[in-house]
């Protein structure tokens, strides 16, 4: 009597030999490529650093880009690692056009167009993106590919060339809504003259308030459309729904800057040093409040038309969210040479770049 007991076929997954690295190891290495980023870039890095903090008023927001970015990646966690990861070998050609355009920003004819912050993001943002397709895949970027543009976008100080040609209309226009405001709520006004408005005293004297070009609103206007940007992402999922209320952050800085300059102007007749300093700052601060509280609002509106017939919300990923989270995390073999590929063709880079801006001064 022969045995016809069959031997169970091996699963792909055990023939491929994929890597189920632990949670340490997963640190570890996620540490190691973020400081080989760092060594590569740290020039850029410390000048972005630098304008959010001395320039916090304007810039400050850009320190929490990368943390909303990482928390839209811890979103769709379970979708990214629901099938294994393959190293994507393109992604140090990547890399390497990131470094290379990077010393070129440094090194390059001294020109004010090629040696600035911004073209200078743009290696920056090669090397990260390759980084990302040559540990994860190119299959990875359906759902990286909004973090990396949000923090590539909104994550760095736009230069004053750049935004000079909306600051001088949107200055315009917050002095005339800001005039309008004050005769609204009684204040007695001089007739507008350029950028500055003046209050009438009850002694007869005026009140100057001048509408600088800080006080535009366009510093202002990236931060809400960073915030709009990042709502609209995670809370709906129709593009036209999105583009809506991305939109909306437009009028939505405008007002908000018009309330903001009447109430430091207000709160500037009791004094001046109402109009400086640190109190300055924090009345742009309060003012994000009612900001978040309309975005949500104007959430709360559209959702109903994000929805299916019966209902239900339509979801990116395929699959329940419980046969998502039950998959392993797991990676082709190939990730591990890629992954150190990676690091090394950063340390390299960086390091020849470093020295020679440090031997050209």
């Amino acid at each position: 009597m022969s045995d016809t007991t069959t031997t169970p076929r091996p699963t792909r997954d055990s023939e491929r030999g994929w890597l189920t690295p632990s949670p340490v190891i997963m640190a570890v290495v996620s540490s190691a490529i973020l400081l080989s980023l760092w060594f590569a870039f740290r020039d850029f890095f410390a000048l972005q650093y630098h304008y959010a903090t001395k320039e916090a008023a304007d810039w400050g927001h850009t320190l929490f880009i990368p943390l909303i970015a990482v928390y839209v990646v811890f979103l769709h966690k379970a979708d990214l690692f629901a099938r294994p990861l393959r190293a994507g070998w393109t992604g140090i050609g990547l890399i390497m056009l990131g470094v290379i355009w990077y010393a070129f920003t440094w090194l390059g004819p001294d020109s004010t167009f090629i040696n600035s912050h911004n073209v200078r993001s743009i290696g920056v943002f090669l090397a990260l993106l390759g980084t990302c397709v040559a540990i994860l895949g190119w299959r990875s970027l359906l759902w990286l590919w909004f973090p990396l543009l949000y923090v590539f976008i909104f994550g760095q100080r736009i230069t004053d060339k750049v935004l000079l040609e909306i600051t001088y209309p949107m200055q315009d226009i917050a002095t005339w809504g800001s005039w309008h405001l004050l005769d609204l709520l009684g204040y007695d006004l001089l007739p507008r003259s350029g950028n500055a408005i003046e209050i009438l005293l009850p002694d007869g004297g005026t009140y100057p308030l001048d509408v600088a070009e800080a006080c535009s609103g366009m510093r202002m206007l990236m931060a809400f459309l960073a915030l709009g940007t990042v709502i609209a992402y995670v809370g709906l999922d129709r593009w036209w729904l999105r583009s809506i209320l991305i939109a909306c952050g437009i009028p939505i800085a405008i007002v908000i800057n018009v309330f903001r300059i009447c109430t430091l102007g207000i709160l500037g007749l009791q004094g001046d040093e109402f109009m400086f300093g640190e109190f300055h700052s924090l009345i742009g601060l309060i003012w994000m409040i009612p900001t978040f509280g309309l975005f949500m609002l104007l959430m709360w509106f559209l959702q109903p038309l994000d929805e299916d017939e019966d209902g239900n919300r339509l979801r990116r990923g395929a699959g329940s969210a419980e046969d998502r989270k039950s998959a392993p995390v797991r990676f082709d073999r190939s990730v591990l040479p890629a992954t150190i590929t990676a690091a090394v063709v950063l340390l390299i880079g960086g390091l020849t770049v470093n020295v020679a801006i440090a031997a050209l001064d």
